[in-house]
């Protein structure tokens, strides 16, 4: 599965996604390289980005789905 939170970022730069949640750059690096969120920080991620939590569930089980194919 990719990484959720690098997804999110889609193309924006980690201090562009860092300054938009209000989340260190550094922990959004953390993130990327395997550490995953807490939900509170997940949710702050993808409302920066214009996502909904939902949105995010949705999407790993759709990988969790592809994969088990």
């Amino acid at each position: 599965m990719e990484n959720i939170v690098k997804k999110l970022r889609g193309k924006l730069t980690q201090k562009e996604l860092a300054e938009l949640s209000g989340i260190a750059q550094d922990a959004i690096s953390r993130y990327e390289a395997g550490r995953f969120p807490k939900p509170e920080i997940l949710e702050k991620i993808a409302k920066a980005v214009g996502k909904k939590i939902k949105w995010i569930i949705e999407d790993i089980e759709e990988e969790k789905i592809k994969g088990n194919k």
